[in-house]
């Protein structure tokens, strides 16, 4: 297990391999896992019991004394239909796509080289040339260069650098009055486009998730509190 920070100390023991981190979820009071995780540890608690997988939804857990309750408000529970509503209406029952699919294991090599030819001849004759520019916006082109985490934010700064640059183009960042990012996710774009716009006291930010989103970026806390919509 890695050194953990003093900040860390109230966080959740399990340690997710993929991420090469520990879970980031806060542990229960006097446990060494957070709730999602409890099911893993000897640390139960003996009022409520053990957790079991939910029988809708095995990603998630739930305490067994607690099921029936869990599964009258578990939001992966089937829920019933509205009246218009009719399964697989817009199919095509005669001519289904999902009969026409073909397995790259059932076609031959012969036929697979023919059809590779046939892309490499009609790109060929095509003159295809990629006029790809991409802008770079020089505060974020800055922070990327003095990023110590560049292997992970370095496609979505990239990204985020590239819609500044367009939006200060076509002067977005300069007369824009209201910003209103759907899917705003974590809120990174949106920070930014605080940082750049002039004059931001007198603008609106609004974001709007689907869901409420964990570890939105902390330097844009304090900036977008009042203006996050779940």
């Amino acid at each position: 297990m890695s050194k953990r920070s003093a900040e860390e100390e109230n966080v959740c023991s399990f340690f997710l391999e993929r991420k090469k981190r520990h879970c980031r979820m806060k542990k229960g009071e006097g446990m060494s896992f957070c709730p999602h995780h409890s099911h893993l540890g000897s640390d139960l608690n003996p009022q409520k019991g053990s957790r079991i997988p939910c029988p809708y939804d095995s990603s998630h857990f739930c305490y067994e004394s607690k099921l029936q309750k869990h599964l009258k408000k578990c939001n992966a529970r089937k829920k019933e239909e509205p009246e218009y509503f009719i399964e697989n209406v817009n199919i095509d029952a005669d001519n289904s796509s999902v009969n026409n699919k073909l397995s790259l294991k059932d076609v031959s090599d012969d036929e697979l080289m023919t059809f590779i030819q046939k892309i490499r001849t009609l790109y060929s004759e095509l003159h295809l040339v990629n006029n790809e520019i991409i802008k770079m916006h020089p505060l974020l082109k800055s922070e990327m260069d003095n990023s110590d985490d560049k292997l992970n934010n370095f496609k979505h700064m990239k990204q985020q650098a590239s819609l500044l640059s367009i939006m200060d183009e076509f002067q977005f960042l300069k007369y824009g009055s209201c910003f209103v990012e759907f899917g705003a996710g974590r809120g990174q774009l949106m920070y930014w486009i605080v940082q750049c716009a002039e004059e931001r006291e007198k603008k609106s930010f609004i974001l709007i998730d689907k869901s409420a989103q964990r570890h939105k970026i902390s330097r844009s806390k304090a900036i977008l509190r009042n203006h996050f919509l779940d």
